[in-house]
Formats: structure tokens, C-alpha cells, sequence
């Protein structure tokens, strides 16, 4: 058996300085919320304490329910829960270039572990695997239809930004879907990728957004707002580059987040002590150009971890504001729930750190429908044109397709 192969087996690559990789597999012990037992939210803190070693896992987004209540009403449909962490038998993490246990190590582990950190990169699906064919489910007619709905949701007041996302989906088997992640990877070597083996789903990330980072009593939030492809050479990206920065547009939506999040932070943070570190800051990856602001706070001494997510969660750039309202109507006209798309993935370690990205750039499979899911968003605001929304989609989504054609 391959690492990989491993029933909850997750891996958080050596992408960037700006995250800590991991590699953890196997289950010692997990805490799962749904929809059967969703009042258990503060038994996640409890389950929290005490433990030795990092635990890893996800929060859908349609967990958002639990801490605005009554005003959400979606369920997941792709096969994840509400929320889902496991405490792995094995971690290894990297600290320095230097890969360490963090668990009792077997025989042979480390050699498995170099193995696999030599190989993962070559990884190629296998000819048995099936290509898949999505289906955008959304019709560009439907889509510009519900631009245009939303614009005048704006018009009257009901909200003044909004994140719209359309589903795209294909049946068959994905056999090799960590080869297909590790491919993905290879195409963006995004900082916040994540790959996730679990019971009845695969998560397969390559997300450039980090949602939330505890460092000490340091919250740190990296909201993205504004998009522009890569140049086809060095003019043309530097081209895209000063037209990303100028654009009023792009920058206006960036801004009304970082809103958002800095009074999402405020609810919790030590009085005066928000702080917006760098504003519409430009960061390029391998295909996309972004606009990054940053947003710290100092948290109280005594404060959980459910009372941040309480706080924070769902994240401002996947939502909009107001936040509930903008949900809300998202909520009546998106054709699926989100379900663990626009949710976060992250590691939350024994001192009570914790780094949490937004599942984007992603593709979700449900090993029991036999399904791939992925989705695609942009936010929308009274600046808009819905043909350019579309694109955005259509250029979001397309170094996810191109892995599986």
C-alpha cells in the first residue's frame, strides 16, 4: 500500500515558508458533528484539550448554521459532515527543510516517508482511471440571469457584496485521486494545498487563501479579493499586474472585506488591537495573480476555539456583507449547497495554534455516489458585469478541469 492510500490520510505540502507542511495518517480518534448532533459544538473544545499531537480536519461550509442560529438552512449534500476532525496515529511534520516525527515511529517509517516525499510530484493517474467529464450545471444563461437578480438585490439595499458560486460535476470512479492532487499541485504550488483521504470523501485543494492563523495570541486573517491570469510572457504580466493594482473595481471589493473581517475580529479581539497589516497587497502563483490583504488582532487569554469560529466563521471573502444577508439569498438561488467547498481545512496543534486555509481550487469526491464536485465563485457588487463574472469562473475552475482531461 501506498502512503497515500491510507484511510485518513492527509498532507499539507512544503509549498510555501508561509504554512507548516505536515504529512499525518491513520485514526486514533476523531470528532464528528452533523446534522444528528449538531448542539455538541462546545464538546470540541473539550475533546481539544489535552491532546498531544496536532489533529487535522474540516469545517464545511454549510457548518455555518451552528453559530448564526436559524439563519441557514443548507445541508451537505457531498458527503461531508458539519464538522470533522481526527487525531492521526502518524505525524510527521517539517520544520526547516528537516522532516520530524511527531508520533512513536515504526521501522522503516522514515524510509517511507523520504520515499514518498522523492516521488509525490512525479505521481501520474493510472490508465485504468477514468477520465472524467464534468458538466457545468449552471447554463451561462442562468448564470447571467442570476448576476443581474443579485445586482438588483444590490440596488435595494439587501447587501452590498456577495460571493456567487456554480457547481460543475462528473460521475465515475476516481481511482487515483491523489495523483490527480498531486498534479494539481505541481500546476500551482499554491501555499494553502491540502490533500485529505477520508472515510467516504477525497479532498483534493490547491487554495492560495488562508482564513484564519492563531500564532500565541496573535489571530491572523489573509482575506483574497481580486484575480488576474499569469501573462503569456513578462510584458504582458507585468501588464496584468498594473491592471490588477489600479483596478477600482477589484480593490473596492478587497476593501469591503477587510471590513468585514476586522469587525469579525473585533467581537473577540482585545480592545483596540485590530490591525489591518497590508491592504490589497499583490501576490503571484504560478497561474493566477491575487490581491491579499492582512488582518491581525490580539485574542484575550481565556477564549476558545469555537468562540474564534463563532466569530469568524463563515469567512468574509466567501460570503459577503453583510454576512447573513448576503448568505442568505446565496443560499435560494445557488444550485447546490457548498457543502465542504468555501469550508476551511487546517491542523490545530497541542499549544493551541492553528492555521486554516479556504477550501477553493478544489475538487471533492464522494467515494459512495461515485461523484466529483467542484466549484467555482466571484464576488459580485454594484461594479459587476456579468459576462466578466462568468470568465472569472470559467478562468478559476480551469487548472482544476485540466487535471482530469
Amino acid at each position: 500500500m501506498q502512503l497515500w492510500e491510507n484511510d485518513h490520510f492527509t498532507f499539507l505540502p512544503p509549498n510555501s515558508n508561509e504554512r507548516q507542511a505536515f504529512i499525518a495518517w491513520g485514526k486514533k480518534d476523531a470528532f464528528v458533528l452533523n446534522e444528528t448532533n449538531p448542539s455538541d459544538i462546545q464538546k470540541l473544545n473539550q475533546w481539544l484539550a489535552g491532546k498531544t499531537t496536532p489533529v487535522f480536519g474540516y469545517i464545511s461550509f454549510e457548518a455555518k448554521k451552528l453559530f448564526e442560529k436559524n439563519a441557514y438552512t443548507n445541508f451537505s449534500s457531498d458527503g461531508s459532515e458539519l464538522i470533522y476532525f481526527f487525531e492521526p496515529v502518524h505525524v510527521w511534520k517539517e520544520e526547516n527543510g528537516n522532516w520530524n516525527p511527531l508520533t512513536p515511529s515504526e521501522p522503516n517509517e522514515r524510509s517511507g516517508i523520504e520515499d514518498f516525499l522523492s516521488n509525490y510530484k512525479k505521481i501520474e493517474p493510472s490508465d485504468l482511471d477514468e477520465k472524467l467529464v464534468f458538466e457545468m450545471l449552471e447554463t451561462k444563461k442562468s448564470y447571467i440571469e442570476k448576476i443581474e437578480r443579485i445586482l438588483g438585490d444590490i440596488q435595494r439595499g439587501d447587501y452590498y457584496e456577495t460571493n456567487f458560486c456554480m457547481p460543475l460535476q462528473a460521475l465515475g470512479s476516481l481511482n487515483d485521486a491523489f495523483a490527480h492532487f498531486s498534479k494539481m499541485n505541481n500546476a500551482t504550488e499554491a501555499p494553502h494545498s491540502v490533500y485529505f483521504n477520508g472515510e467516504n470523501l477525497q479532498l483534493l485543494c490547491t487554495s492560495p487563501e488562508r482564513f484564519i492563523q492563531k500564532k500565541g495570541n496573535t489571530l491572523i486573517s489573509q482575506p483574497i479579493k481580486g484575480t488576474i491570469k499569469r501573462g503569456a510572457n513578462s510584458i504582458e504580466d507585468e501588464e496584468n499586474k498594473t491592471v490588477l493594482r489600479t483596478s477600482k473595481k477589484e480593490r473596492s471589493e478587497n476593501i469591503m472585506i477587510v471590513d468585514l473581517v476586522r469587525n469579525d475580529l473585533s467581537r473577540i479581539a482585545a480592545k483596540a488591537s485590530v490591525q489591518v497589516t497590508s491592504l490589497c497587497e499583490l501576490h503571484t502563483f504560478k497561474t493566477l495573480h491575487h490581491l491579499i490583504s492582512t488582518v491581525e488582532a490580539q485574542l484575550p487569554s481565556k477564549i476558545t476555539f469555537t468562540e474564534i469560529l463563532a466569530a469568524t466563521f463563515p469567512m468574509g471573502s466567501m460570503t459577503g456583507a453583510p454576512k447573513i444577508s448576503a448568505v442568505k439569498h446565496m443560499e435560494k438561488i445557488e444550485m447546490l449547497d457548498r457543502g465542504i467547498y468555501s469550508g476551511t481545512f487546517g491542523v490545530i496543534e497541542p499549544n493551541g495554534n492553528f492555521d486554516f486555509n479556504v477550501i477553493i481550487r478544489s475538487a471533492v469526491y464522494n467515494k459512495e455516489k461515485k461523484q466529483t464536485t467542484i466549484k467555482v465563485g466571484s464576488a459580485i457588487t454594484h461594479a459587476s458585469n456579468a459576462e466578466a463574472e462568468y470568465e472569472e469562473c470559467l478562468l478559476k475552475a480551469a487548472s482544476t478541469l485540466s487535471i482530469f482531461n
